[in-house]
């Protein structure tokens, strides 16, 4: 049998907090890390659960949504919609509601959003990666059976989550039966954009075809070891890009680019747009509150793009709406350590670690 990768392994960022996962997730119920801070006089949930991903919400509104009976297609539909969206912010009712009615995705769109998860936490073709299929139902079923307000600690439980839960999300799936059908019967034996290699312990073993890699490059998804940079060109962020920004990106195994550092003779514009594309992520910094960089993250977005939005402290309640909802990390120039390390911690939990990690 060939070495294998677990298709969705535990983010070394978020290793050292197992054993920690004991809220509830006011979304799926499951493990989450729940951290509190206060906005403008608001009680808001930073919360990282194993199933949805990472998100922020108000006290109010996690009470709401704790106590709506929400079927398991709406909780599967929510989990998806946020992972995709990393970041988000839930503050208002009119939110909870379009969450709670989003539309479920068609099969093909579930599992070509399956299968980009997986590149980009894969981005290297002929890895074969493992998946525990198997097992994700009981995990569910286990955490679900616990009633307390809060969940014991248990490093690992918090674990098998973190990597089990993942891929409901990744897919939009309700169970690990359709889980299972969108990565064998339709990726495999259906459209043949995965490979399946056999079966290890339970494991079912596969990798991405050479068609699955020319799927995802024309739906715009690269195999890239690259995270652009989108921010202010100013003297006082460079700080900010030599102590955290640069290293943080590098840390995390990916090649940092910012396009008034790369050569090339090409109009602007298109030179941004070619890079934009040929990324991995997007790390969107909106000090200085520039239209570029807006520009950037939005088309980034549009093109399915991981987007990491962060901003100095004092330029927070500057925000244009449009963008307010994301969770930002914030951060100063006196702490540009903690800044680093938050950076990294969010790119590894939410996009993996990168061919380049050390």
């Amino acid at each position: 049998m060939p070495k294998t990768s677990p298709a969705f392994s535990v983010p070394e960022a978020l290793a050292p907090y197992a054993g920690q996962f004991r809220a509830k997730c006011p979304v799926c119920k499951m493990p989450a890390y729940s951290s509190g801070s206060s906005a403008n006089g608001e009680i808001i949930h930073n919360i990282f659960c194993t199933r949805c991903g990472s998100y922020a919400i108000s006290f109010n509104l996690a009470g709401v949504l704790k106590h709506r009976d929400l079927s398991h297609r709406q909780i599967a539909n929510i989990s998806g919609y946020i992972r995709e969206n990393t970041g988000m912010i839930i503050k208002t009712e009119s939110e909870v509601d379009f969450l709670t009615g989003l539309s479920t995705p068609t099969v093909a769109e579930k599992a070509s959003k399956l299968l980009a998860s997986i590149a980009r936490l894969h981005p290297t073709p002929g890895v074969t990666l493992e998946v525990e299929v198997s097992l994700i139902d009981n995990q569910v079923n286990h955490f679900l059976s616990i009633a307390d307000n809060a969940f014991p600690s248990d490093a690992t439980a918090d674990q098998a989550a973190l990597r089990l839960f993942p891929a409901l999300s990744a897919s939009w799936a309700y169970d690990e039966a359709e889980f299972s059908f969108l990565l064998r019967d339709y990726l495999c034996h259906g459209v043949g954009l995965t490979d399946e290699v056999g079966v290890k312990g339970g494991k079912l073993l596969f990798k991405i075809s050479p068609r699955g890699w020319d799927h995802l490059q024309a739906t715009g998804i690269s195999n890239a070891s690259t995270g652009f940079v989108a921010m202010w060109f100013n003297d006082e962020m460079n700080a900010a890009w030599e102590k955290a920004i640069y290293p943080a990106i590098k840390a995390a195994g990916y090649s940092p680019l910012r396009i008034d550092k790369k050569e090339h003779n090409n109009k602007i514009d298109d030179e941004i747009m070619a890079s934009i594309r040929g990324a991995h992520f997007v790390v969107a910094d909106f000090t200085g509150e520039r239209g570029g960089v807006y520009f950037e993250a939005g088309y980034a977005g549009g093109l399915g793009k991981p987007v990491i939005w962060t901003v100095r402290s004092d330029w927070l309640n500057k925000l244009h709406f449009d963008t307010r909802q994301y969770n930002h990390i914030t951060w100063s120039a006196d702490r540009l350590a903690d800044f680093c390390r938050a950076l990294q911690m969010r790119i590894e939990a939410t996009i993996g670690r990168g061919p380049l990690k050390q």
